[in-house]
């Protein structure tokens, strides 16, 4: 079953609890590969220094200020890829409101 971006459009939190156990399946040079989400974190908002929208839009982490569900895929620690889904917009708010930063994180 592919996703829809209105699985997207719930909380954040809750998403990233209903990912895990997902299959995220890509063409890459015309073969589909393919991975078990087995581990999620969710970062909220420009205000979490964790996130890497922390810095605000940048080239790089411009997915993130996407729709939602879109990916951000990006090297992590010089050796391996890993991928961030975009959030719904309202919960992803700019370090000047007055929301605070929750992270959180789930797995199996």
């Amino acid at each position: 079953m592919v996703l829809t971006a209105a699985f997207y459009e719930r909380p954040t939190l809750a998403v990233a609890r209903d990912l895990i156990g997902k299959v995220m399946v890509h063409r890459v040079r015309g073969r589909r590969v393919s991975g078990v989400i087995v581990e999620t974190e969710a970062y909220i908002g420009e205000s979490d220094p964790a996130c890497h929208a922390a810095p605000g839009p940048t080239p790089r982490n411009a997915p993130l200020y996407g729709p939602p569900g879109r990916a951000y895929v990006y090297l992590n620690y010089g050796f391996t890829t890993s991928s961030t889904l975009s959030p719904r917009r309202r919960d992803f708010l700019p370090r000047s409101s007055s929301a605070h930063s929750n992270r959180s994180k789930a797995s199996t």
